[in-house]
């Protein structure tokens, strides 16, 4: 399985003088939709999405380069293992993917 490419952030508290790095994910823009999918008219939102995994290969995050929104897509153990961290404020919604 491929590892996701991060970028270390500083952060920096003055008053209790400590340092904490945590990582960013950076999320590629990958062209994935198939010819089932549907845009809207401006692109902004997909009214039918359906991932080509041929496209999408092994990236366990990407945005869907299609759309001019930010369309996040997560594979299914990646999403499993943050629901176990009990994350909060993220609205998950079911996709197709084809073969």
């Amino acid at each position: 399985m491929p590892k996701l490419a991060t970028k270390d952030i500083t952060i920096v508290d003055i008053i209790g003088n400590q340092t904490k790095v945590y990582k960013i994910p950076l999320i590629p823009r990958i062209n994935s939709l198939t010819q089932d999918s549907r845009l809207n008219e401006n692109q902004t939102n997909i009214e039918k999405c359906k991932i080509d995994l041929k496209k999408v290969k092994h990236n366990p995050l990407f945005y869907i380069k299609e759309s001019k929104e930010d369309a996040v897509v997560i594979r299914l153990d990646m999403i499993e293992s943050i629901l176990k961290r009990k994350l909060r404020g993220i609205n998950l919604e079911e996709i197709e993917a084809e073969k």
